[in-house]
């Protein structure tokens, strides 16, 4: 209770920019200090925290954590040097042996990269630095650092001997490109994208789900064009004689959806040329396909200039949707999904937003972890003008996803509203 208590005083006086240096620092100090108390007194005991998530005792892992917050709040009372020293304590939680040795040591330095730490990278204990140079995962995390450090040749080399370092080795492809693309970095996740979605090896069963994360990824960084594309490939594609969409229904997969999704991005493509005429074209062809196609009913629906007939044309679609919506949430009440979608939907355009709000908040109930849950939150708050709110769930939301360029594109939006 202590340490909270202080981790929340120093959290209000830092995310303050109106409050002075000092007063950050002055909060530091006391926050170091309930923080040292804190482990003194660390209650638990040597158990394994579970056999399917880590077998990192619970002590080791409520330790990482507030190392986590303790540097981190280094870096905001302006300590870069004092934060450098505690987060190089993470590398002690890190068995030396072991074969998730290498998954931990690139975790540790991404975050650091992601964190104002990214000089960690030259504190890394020597029995950790051979991972460096045979585990790509490794490399392209050192080289995150040296990229947030301005170091951007250097980084680009060493991305370069990530990605050759793992051309025989399919199962770090994957691992590079999902983890690449959890940190935002988009150049060299796109990279290992296109490599594992070739590769002879996967099953369709694997590259279609890979096919559409990876579109998902080119979408939030503007890079419409190219998701439209991956898409159309992987619905017009097959493997072996067996074409994509036969394996999209047996994965849960709806061909009209995936379509309509595919005509939103070119959609996206057209608006980012100014092309307006092609765009309204694009998102009809969108909603023909699938008229439940959520954010397509979003963007049509604040679509400029957009006539009396057209507003009252996409206003019943989206009742529609939002019917279809809550009858899967009354036929699955435990699912999560429909409860976020009908969140969504309400937020940007019109209806019940204090259902809307009740059902976001039940969705992160059921997953509290999903960053996108809490951008739909965080959007119910912002539609109702509570801007406080607002912004406290989306710095949460890109706390869990650091490489989201959308959510971080709406934390600048919703930090507007104060203004």
């Amino acid at each position: 209770a202590l340490l909270i208590q202080h981790l929340i005083s120093f959290s209000r006086l830092a995310d303050n920019p109106e409050n002075k240096s000092d007063q950050k620092k002055d909060a530091f100090t006391n926050l170091e200090e309930a923080i040292k108390k804190f482990l003194e007194l660390l209650p638990f005991n040597k158990q394994a925290f579970g056999i399917n998530t880590t077998r990192r005792e619970v002590g080791d892992l409520a330790r990482e954590i507030v190392v986590r917050c303790h540097a981190r709040a280094a870096v905001q009372a302006e300590f870069p040097d004092r934060g450098i020293d505690i987060a190089k304590k993470l590398f002690g939680f890190i068995a030396e042996r072991g074969e998730k040795n290498p998954l931990a040591t690139a975790d540790v330095l991404f975050w650091a990269s992601h964190s104002g730490l990214a000089d960690i990278c030259n504190a890394v204990p020597e029995s950790l630095q051979k991972t460096f140079e045979d585990q790509s995962l490794t490399l392209y995390a050192v080289a995150s650092c040296e990229q947030a450090n301005g170091n951007d040749i250097l980084a680009t080399e060493m991305a370069g001997r990530a990605f050759a370092l793992s051309s025989d080795k399919t199962d770090q492809q994957m691992l590079a490109a999902i983890r690449l693309d959890h940190w935002g970095l988009i150049d060299w996740a796109d990279r290992e994208y296109q490599r594992v979605v070739a590769s002879p090896k996967l099953s369709a069963q694997q590259i279609i789900p890979l096919s559409i994360q990876w579109a998902e990824l080119l979408n939030d960084f503007d890079r419409c064009e190219e998701a439209s594309a991956v898409l159309e490939k992987m619905l017009n594609g097959s493997h072996g004689t067996v074409q994509n969409i036969r394996i999209m229904d047996s994965l849960g997969y709806s061909k009209e959806a995936l379509t309509a999704r595919q005509k939103y991005f070119v959609s996206r493509g057209a608006q980012g040329d100014g092309n307006r005429d092609r765009e309204r074209k694009d998102l009809d062809e969108a909603l023909k396909e699938y008229p439940e196609e959520i954010d397509t009913l979003i963007a049509y629906y604040h679509f400029p200039e957009i006539s009396a007939v057209d507003r009252s044309r996409v206003v019943t679609l989206i009742k529609k949707a939002l019917r279809k919506l809550q009858q899967r949430i009354d036929q699955e009440p435990d699912a999560a999904n429909p409860y976020n979608e009908y969140a969504w939907l309400v937020a940007n355009t019109e209806g019940d937003l204090a259902r809307a709000t009740r059902y976001s908040k039940r969705s992160l109930e059921l997953d509290f972890d999903s960053a996108s849950f809490l951008d739909t939150l965080a959007h119910c708050y912002a539609a109702d003008e509570n801007s406080a709110e607002a912004i406290r769930c989306q710095v949460v939301a890109l706390r869990k996803d650091p490489g989201s360029n959308t959510i971080k594109k709406n934390l600048q939006k919703f930090l507007t509203m104060r203004e």
